[in-house]
Parts: structure tokens; sequence; C-alpha cells
């Protein structure tokens, strides 16, 4: 969490001087690849910092009747659009009035990071399948989307930090490796 501040004023300054520069000269690709790299290192400080904020919380903070349906309905809107650019089939089952005592900052981020891993891992012209129903006591939510799977890919290691198949560890996806450690992380808050 320190290490996080201390990087987090540094790379606004280094922002904030790209953006000046481009102001001042005009575009060029060494000041965008500034910005974009800079934009890039204070997301994944961002979500470290959030992973470790959860770790040091200890106990999660529930709140009453939260409303699982209106936040997955939200979540799929958010996306539809980049569903819509890579010609996806989104099917989806949200149950209504589907409610729950739940921390909805963190089910809002589980629900948000593996529909955007969704988004970036299916294949074109794939199909993305959304559920959310109750069982019994328990709520279940579901995402499925069709992918290839490299053969290097360890299934037993993709919610460890930073864990990435080796066919994916450029930045073409624009991921960090370490969004599916959040969504376990929230997922043992909430004894799922």
């Amino acid at each position: 969490t320190d290490a996080s501040h201390e990087l987090k004023t540094p790379l606004a300054i280094i922002s904030a001087n790209a953006q000046v520069l481009q102001y001042k000269n005009g575009d060029n690709e060494w000041i965008k690849n500034i910005i974009s790299q800079s934009n890039r290192m204070s997301d994944m400080i961002g979500v470290l910092l959030s992973l470790s904020r959860m770790e040091e919380m200890g106990e999660v903070v529930y709140e009453p009747s939260v409303d699982l349906t209106g936040i997955v309905k939200k979540t799929v809107d958010d996306f539809t659009e980049i569903f819509e650019n890579k010609h996806v089939t989104v099917k989806t089952d949200i149950e209504e009035a589907v409610y729950a005592n739940v921390n909805s900052a963190q089910i809002s981020q589980m629900v948000s990071l593996l529909t955007e891993n969704a988004s970036k891992y299916v294949t074109e012209e794939g199909d993305v399948v959304i559920s959310l129903f109750r069982m019994g006591r328990n709520v279940i939510f579901k995402i499925y989307n069709t992918a290839t799977i490299d053969d290097s890919v360890d299934l037993n290691r993709l919610f460890d930090r930073f864990y990435r198949s080796d066919s994916s560890r450029n930045s073409k996806t624009g991921g960090h490796g370490i969004g599916l450690s959040v969504v376990w992380r929230i997922a043992q808050n909430h004894k799922g």
C-alpha cells in the first residue's frame, strides 16, 4: 500500500509533463507512448492498491439487500459496445430481483473484472453467456466466453497475481495479470 502511494505521485507528474509537451510540441509517437505507459502503470497501481486494501481490511462491511440484478445488468450494458465491435453474441440469463447482503463496491468490481476479462479473451464472432440466479440461499453468478486456450496456460494458476500464459504476456489485451487475483479475493471475502 505504501509503495503504491509513493508511485502514484511521480507517475502523475510524468503524465502531466508529457501532456504539456504534447500540447506545446504536437503529437508524436514518443510522447503518446509516455502517456499511454504512464496511464497503464497508474491503472495497475490502482488495482494493486485495491487488492492490498482488501487484504489489509480483514472484515468486509456487508450492506443489506444489494441489488445484484441491477449490478450485473449495468455491467453488461457498459460492455455492449465492446462486444458489438468484436461481433460477439451475448446471451444473458439474469434473474430479476436478486438481492444479497454483500459489499456492493467489491461485487461491482468483481462482475466488471470478469466481464472485462470475457471481452478481452472472447474469440472474434464468439459467444458470451452471463447468468445470475438464486440457488437455495446462495446466489450464482456465471460468465462464459468462447476462447482459444494455448497449451501453455496453467489453469491452476489463473488466479495467481501477475500470472499470464506466455502467449498473452504482451500488452495486446491491455491486462496486467492481477484482475483475476482481485476476483478471487472478493469471492473469498464473500464466502464464495
